[in-house]
């Protein structure tokens, strides 16, 4: 995805624990005068965002993310936005632009083999017959229902919100992402998930909140 001059560029949003996936929408509130600034001219010059970890060393080039398309949902009174981030694509930053307030990199993208080896999509048979059953008398509306049909659907979103909403740890969620093949992701998964509904039971709030319904 090009910036409105046919640049790729992005700007980046260190956030702690926040990692954003491919497909997944991540709602957020944005107060701090320079990201209302970064809100601003994303919104202006059509640049998406990437959420990210922060790193303590304060060097991002090289690191895989997903950037995403802004939604505005409010803009407030007092100046402040409440945000909706769908992520649209996985790629490397390659370049830090130097930019203040905030950041900005330049970024390739990348595509991983979405390929599922038969081993594989029994997994995957296992891991969506689990969700539906854990989420199909949680969901309190249709449109919430539809949507996590539709998630079950795509492997790649049910990769991306297997990897959100039920692996616990940032540097796995990162391990995760950056592998790329399908089948090396769905065996990480497999590896890391405990299924278990007591576990899983904390994040039904959470999950919810990222379902966009229409």
């Amino acid at each position: 995805m090009s910036d409105s001059n046919g640049d790729n560029i992005l700007f980046l949003f260190p956030l702690h624990g926040a990692l954003l996936m491919p497909g997944t929408s991540l709602p957020l509130h944005i107060f701090e005068p320079r990201y209302v600034q970064m809100i601003r001219e994303a919104m202006a010059r059509e640049i998406p965002i990437s959420v990210f970890p922060i790193s303590t060393s304060g060097n991002y080039e090289g690191e895989i993310c997903t950037y995403g398309v802004l939604q505005v949902l409010n803009e407030k009174e007092d100046g402040t936005f409440d945000i909706l981030l769908v992520g649209q694509q996985k790629c490397r930053l390659t370049k830090d632009l130097k930019s203040t307030p905030y950041l900005s990199f330049e970024y390739e993208e990348i595509y991983d083999d979405e390929r599922v080896s038969e081993a594989s999509q029994e997994d995957l048979i296992y891991l969506r017959d689990y969700i539906w059953n854990w989420t199909s008398d949680k969901l309190e509306t249709e449109a919430e229902m539809n949507q996590i049909k539709a998630i079950l659907q795509d492997d790649s979103k049910l990769i991306s919100y297997l990897t959100i909403f039920l692996i616990g740890g940032i540097k796995k969620r990162k391990q995760i992402l950056n592998a790329s093949t399908f089948d090396e992701k769905i065996s990480l998964i497999k590896q890391t998930l405990i299924p278990n509904s007591i576990y899983m039971g904390k994040f039904l709030p959470e999950v919810k909140k990222h379902i966009v319904t229409k």
